[in-house]
């Protein structure tokens, strides 16, 4: 079973979700955005997803094969919430990159995909590069960024969202140091409280907590690639979670009246 935890003014709200099996749909369409920098999967149902999710480099880890549209999270999802979905991921993303008109060269590609495709659930897994940064930029005299100018940039992506998005799902970041990055726990601990603080201002922003979730196992960080522990990508046990957790969070959302 896997406990989907709620935060905020929402806390006490706790759901069991099934184990979650993922079957490979065999069905799915060409991506029509290829105007954006990343990789992207959609997969068929609806001329209109339902389900539109966004995320850094957490996201990308999903793909085996971007050419081949192969993305086990977009299997996963579109299998979990029984909705049309289409899949976004851009490494080092933050919140600037998934930002609203006029921000990082006019780079607003949650905004834009909303208001292409009006879905039912905006989902959006980023914040953990906005902690490096802030993390790398405290203690100097004038900081490039701040954990206070992070929530600005946040709620207007976020509030420009929800003009064409029924609500908004995020996803919190583990919490933990990740030297190999320069990222201190205790910002992405800021950058997740200010997750929470917006999820209060309205009944349409949920914040699905990973953080929690995901603090007893550190197995799904036991190692990457080529390196050893680096406290933010994850292993295939750890993917394998991390999708099924952002299905469950979808269903969550959908099914308790936030949408």
């Amino acid at each position: 079973m896997t406990t989907l935890p709620r935060r905020a003014r929402r806390a006490s709200g706790l759901v069991a979700i099934g184990t979650v099996i993922a079957l490979l749909l065999t069905s799915c369409q060409t991506d029509p955005w290829k105007t954006y920098r990343g990789v992207h999967a959609t997969r068929t149902g609806p001329a209109v997803p339902g389900v539109i999710v966004v995320g850094d480099s957490l996201i990308v880890d999903q793909y085996a094969t971007p050419a081949a549209n192969v993305n086990p999270i977009a299997d996963d999802v579109r299998d979990i919430t029984g909705k049309p979905l289409f899949v976004s991921g851009v490494a080092g993303s933050q919140w600037i990159t998934w930002s609203w008109p006029g921000q990082q060269n006019d780079n607003a590609l949650v905004h834009d995909l909303a208001a292409m495709l009006k879905p039912r659930l905006t989902v959006i897994a980023v914040g953990i590069n906005d902690a490096g940064i802030i993390s790398r930029e405290r203690g100097k005299p004038q900081p490039a960024y701040t954990v206070a100018a992070q929530k600005t940039v946040m709620t207007n992506a976020v509030t420009e969202t929800l003009k064409n998005s029924t609500c908004v799902l995020l996803i919190n970041a583990r919490a933990q140091d990740a030297p190999f990055y320069g990222i201190d726990a205790a910002v992405v601990s800021q950058v997740n409280a200010n997750m929470d603080a917006l999820d209060a201002t309205s009944p349409r922003i949920v914040v699905a907590d990973w953080d929690d979730v995901s603090a007893s196992h550190p197995e799904y960080w036991a190692t990457w690639g080529d390196h050893t522990h680096d406290g933010v990508h994850m292993n295939a046990v750890g993917r394998s979670a991390y999708r099924s957790f952002i299905g469950a969070a979808a269903v969550f959302t959908m099914a308790n009246g936030y949408c």
